[in-house]
C-alpha cells in the first residue's frame, strides 16, 4: 500500500504541476479568467493532497497499515479524483454543455471525501497511532 501511494502521489504531483503549467500559459489566452481560476483552485488542492500522500506513504513503511491510514490515502485519491477531476472539466469545458450536470454535484463530494481522509487522519492520530497508544 505505502508504495502504491507514493507511486499515485508522483503521478498526481507531476500532474499538477502540468496541468498548473498549461493553465497559466497555453490556456490562459483561451479561458476566462474565471475558468483558469477555477483550475487553478483544481491544481492548488490535487498538489496538497499529492503532498500529504507522499507524507503519508512514507509514514506506513510498517507491514500491516492500521485502517484508518488505509481510509486516509484512499479518500485523498477519490477526493482529487471527484474534487479536482470536476473542476477540471467545469473549466475547461468553460461551463459548457460537458461542464454542465453532473459534475457541479460531483465536486462537492470530492471535497467531503478529502475531509473524510482528514478525519479518518485525525482517528490514527488519537486511537491508532503508537504514541496514541503510549502512557
Amino acid at each position: 500500500m505505502p508504495r502504491l501511494w507514493l507511486i499515485l502521489a508522483a503521478g498526481l504531483g507531476g500532474s499538477a504541476v502540468l496541468m498548473g503549467a498549461w493553465a497559466a500559459h497555453a490556456l490562459k489566452a483561451q479561458l476566462s479568467a474565471h475558468y483558469v481560476e477555477i483550475i487553478h483552485t483544481a491544481v492548488n488542492y490535487q498538489m496538497w493532497h499529492a503532498i500529504a500522500l507522499l507524507a503519508l506513504a512514507f509514514s506506513c513503511r510498517e507491514s500491516s497499515v492500521p485502517n484508518s491510514l488505509k481510509v486516509t490515502g484512499w479518500a485523498w485519491c477519490l477526493g482529487t479524483l471527484l474534487f479536482s477531476g470536476s473542476l477540471y472539466v467545469i473549466g475547461l469545458s468553460q461551463g459548457g454543455w460537458l461542464g454542465q450536470w453532473p459534475w457541479p454535484l460531483i465536486t462537492p463530494l470530492g471535497g467531503l471525501s478529502y475531509v473524510v481522509g482528514w478525519v479518518s487522519l485525525l482517528v490514527y492520530g488519537l486511537k491508532d497511532s503508537p504514541t496514541a497508544k503510549s502512557p
